[in-house]
């Protein structure tokens, strides 16, 4: 295992962008992270984030940007393309996708303490493994390594710990009960971002 700097060194070189100390959106430091702007957060994730974790270090997002928008000129002017905000990584010096939550201090806003969600993660992967892609103050965000084996059971779990996942997610496009909505979305999805507004 490399140390944490030459990990840094290698994530700025790959993702072009030059670390800076990791703050939450909340403005709270968290402690021997740093964090990145890249323009495709996702798309970076993908191609680095292994190579990292072989360096001892896990790359994850920590908040997502905004896309760019075209506003329609006044008058016959041409359209403008407004600048969007770009997603933030974040690096922190370890392997424990459990421990990047610990040290974020993901919470459920009154909702769920920091101990609380880690400790519903740590059943949900033990239920239905996930790579952990995205980690926040309010927010947890994955891909289950295999399709979801009982998509009725998750859908009553998440309903019960995370019931924004519907009530400003998927309940925002669709109708009908919201463990129904979840179930069927498991069905076929293996993709989650889970967060408590």
């Amino acid at each position: 295992m490399q140390d944490f700097p030459s990990a840094v060194r290698a994530a700025e070189a790959k993702l072009g962008s030059k670390a800076t100390a990791l703050r939450l959106r909340t403005g709270d430091a968290v402690a021997g992270g740093v964090m990145f702007p890249v323009p495709e957060g996702l798309t970076a994730l993908a191609h680095v984030h292994d190579e990292l974790e072989a360096m001892g270090a896990y790359l994850f997002i920590v908040e997502r940007g905004t896309p760019p928008v075209q506003v329609s000129g006044s008058d016959g002017a041409s359209p403008t393309l407004l600048a969007g905000e770009p997603d933030i990584l974040a690096l922190l010096p370890t392997t424990d996708k459990f421990e990047v939550v610990r040290r974020v201090g993901t919470n459920g806003n009154g909702l769920h303490d920091s101990e609380q969600v880690l400790s519903w993660l740590r059943e949900l992967d033990r239920t239905q493994p996930f790579k952990l892609v995205g980690v926040g103050f309010d927010f947890v965000e994955g891909v289950f390594v295999s399709a979801v084996h009982d998509p009725n059971a998750m859908a009553r779990n998440v309903y019960t710990f995370c019931p924004d996942f519907w009530d400003q997610g998927l309940g925002l496009t669709q109708k009908g009960p919201p463990e129904d909505g979840i179930a069927k979305y498991f069905t076929t999805e293996r993709y989650f971002r889970f967060w408590w507004d």
